[in-house]
């Protein structure tokens, strides 16, 4: 689906996370969203999320849920992250990855990471 067609009243309530990948349309920044998923590293070990998963909110509220619970799933739990660190290396990474999500902007009507 193109961007510019992503309708609010679209079910998406039967795609993984990675289909959401290619519903990223917006109209103006303000529609555009990250939400934590994933496994990820922190030195070499895994910590509470692997990316900032990148959404719009035109996609509507109800797949904006599914993709929320999708997300929430894939990130490890409290023990499959806090058991392989100490609580320094825990709180340093969970603080540097929860506290600097990406600058996002509406970029040819599509949500995109902007440094600018």
């Amino acid at each position: 689906m193109s961007a510019c067609a992503i309708n609010s009243k679209m079910d998406m309530t039967s795609y993984s996370l990675n289909d959401f990948r290619s519903e990223l349309g917006c109209d103006r920044t303000s529609q555009c969203r990250t939400v934590l998923a994933g496994h990820g590293e922190c030195g070499n070990y895994p910590k509470g999320a692997g990316e900032y998963f990148i959404y719009s909110t035109k996609i509507g509220s109800r797949n904006i849920r599914h993709l929320k619970k999708l997300a929430k799933k894939s990130l490890p739990n409290e023990k499959g992250y806090s058991s392989n660190l100490n609580e320094e290396e825990l709180v340093v990474c969970t603080l540097l990855f929860k506290l600097t999500p990406p600058p996002l902007k509406c970029i040819n009507n599509r949500c995109q990471i902007s440094y600018e």
